[in-house]
């Protein structure tokens, strides 16, 4: 208990989570849940005098305190990524029961065949719409005349809605129209679900944790097996020298779990067994350089780079400084408008929302370099 009571005290200290991330992270990872969630949870609320007794009645209760506590947790300064799991559970309860009653709800009578050309009608929309947000998202400069388009096909798609409202009755059309906007959150989210699971990649960073893992340590690992099967005939067996700084870097320690001989060291030595080890030191992130005067590691040795862990969170995406553009004239409120929707467009809106939609950046996120050192000839 006391442990637990200091680890919540721990989030009232400032963190590494802004709180745009927090709400970056609901937004787009948990499209569904965030709005069939407050649905469901307000039907709860609505409808809790029906539900079966005897715990029935509280189970509104019981989510909404809990949502409260998930909240409450997010709105602390030192909010953490496990956090998100006390947010989004009792959203995913609503969600189920949002969306139980809502096929509870199905009209009838319900022609099929308009309904299935209303829900047709609806996609192909939502795909032209989709291709003008890529084509704007694409520029780099904001563009007015996509952005029009991608409205008014927003825009057609409720006319859609309205006008078989009006050709059958509101509750068929509302129907269909929330079984469309189901479809659309629920692959959303499993994209994203996906994407945050299964895809790591510098250029699609997914930005759960502050500190990352770069993909190229996994490279690193397998370097290192095919030198030491390659020189010494067994993946496993050539020693390897890492330089620390104060202490062993677990990241890089998990990763060499497999070697057999690996030692932590303030400064290469070459007294292993008199063999010509492989070493580890700090690097940077660029490519390979060749061997400096000041460098630790014995003449003769070649080296390459790699990165270990990177810093990226995607709320660093909405604090970019706006850059200031050439003023318009005097005058000219229309052009006004424009430059600074288009300096808006171009430091944080453009960057966000392909983070969002395509999970792409411009620019591969900062980290900390190692470098691997071989000796060139053995």
């Amino acid at each position: 208990v006391g442990h637990s009571f200091g680890d919540w005290l721990g989030h009232l200290r400032d963190g590494a989570y802004p709180l745009s991330w927090s709400v970056a992270r609901v937004i787009a990872d948990q499209p569904f849940n965030l709005v069939f969630g407050a649905v469901g949870l307000a039907l709860l609320w609505r409808e809790r005098d029906g539900l079966p007794m005897p715990s029935g009645s509280r189970w509104p209760i019981f989510l909404t305190l809990w949502l409260g506590w998930g909240i409450l947790g997010q709105l602390l300064p030192g909010r953490t990524p496990e956090g998100l799991l006390v947010l989004g559970l009792p959203l995913l309860f609503g969600a189920a029961y949002g969306v139980s009653r809502f096929l509870a709800r199905t009209p009838r009578p319900l022609d099929w065949r308009e309904a299935a050309f209303v829900l047709i009608t609806l996609a192909i929309l939502l795909v032209a719409g989709r291709f003008a947000a890529n084509a704007l998202l694409a520029s780099v400069s904001f563009d007015l005349n996509l952005a029009l388009i991608v409205l008014l096909i927003g825009i057609g798609m409720l006319l859609v809605i309205i006008l078989f409202a009006v050709w059958t009755s509101w509750s068929r059309a509302l129907w269909l129209g929330g079984v469309f906007l189901a479809g659309w959150l629920l692959l959303a989210t499993l994209g994203n679900t996906w994407q945050l699971a299964h895809v790591h990649d510098a250029q699609r960073p997914n930005g759960l944790t502050a500190v990352s893992g770069h993909p190229t340590v996994r490279t690193l690992v397998e370097d290192l097996r095919t030198l030491s099967a390659q020189r010494d005939g067994d993946a496993t067996a050539k020693p390897v020298q890492v330089q620390m700084v104060a202490a062993p870097d677990p990241l890089l320690g998990w990763y060499l779990r497999d070697r057999r001989m690996v030692e932590w060291v303030l400064a290469p030595s070459l007294e292993i067994t008199g063999m010509m080890p492989l070493v580890i030191s700090p690097g940077d992130e660029g490519g390979a350089g060749e061997l400096s005067e000041q460098s630790p590691v014995p003449v003769g040795y070649i080296g390459s780079n790699y990165v270990l862990r990177y810093d990226w969170l995607p709320s660093e995406l909405l604090t970019r400084p706006v850059p200031e553009l050439a003023a318009p004239p005097e005058g000219d409120v229309g052009a006004r408008v424009e430059a600074q929707l288009d300096g808006i467009w171009r430091a944080r809106l453009q960057p966000f929302l392909r983070w969002a939609l395509h999970h792409t950046v411009d620019n591969v996120p900062a980290g900390d370099g190692i470098r691997l050192w071989v000796m060139a000839e053995e």
